[in-house]
């Protein structure tokens, strides 16, 4: 299990940038409050950047096509995911993809994410 620092100093990733992010971790949250909604199970990834940074995502605990870890997946293994069986975490940490920064602001707050998953070729 990768420990990522409680707080990620990303300023210097540039927003819309394509950047190769590492998978370190991947975990399942329980009971968490996800917008308006309580009592939510979602998973979180931990990625490392080229430059080092980390980046920690929290996504819906879905197997949908359209969901970020299904994406995910699908870059990384060129698979889709088989949702009767899932999947086993191994195929996808310690892997990377390429991914788009994507900053935001909440609540006085600036973050970042990331998204658009592409394979590497």
């Amino acid at each position: 299990m990768h420990i990522a620092p409680q707080v990620q100093d990303n300023l210097k990733l540039v927003d819309k940038k394509k950047i190769k992010i590492k998978m370190l971790d991947l975990r399942i949250l329980r009971h968490e409050n996800w917008g308006s909604k309580s009592d939510v199970t979602l998973l979180e990834g931990v990625f490392e950047t080229e430059c080092g940074r980390v980046i920690v995502k929290r996504m819906t605990y879905s197997f949908d096509p359209r969901s970020d870890i299904s994406k995910i997946y699908k870059a990384i293994t060129g698979k889709e995911i088989d949702p009767n069986r899932g999947f086993d975490s191994n195929e996808i940490i310690g892997k990377s993809v390429f991914a788009t920064v994507s900053k935001y602001e909440s609540k006085g707050y600036i973050g970042t994410t990331i998204k658009n998953f592409e394979a590497i070729k």
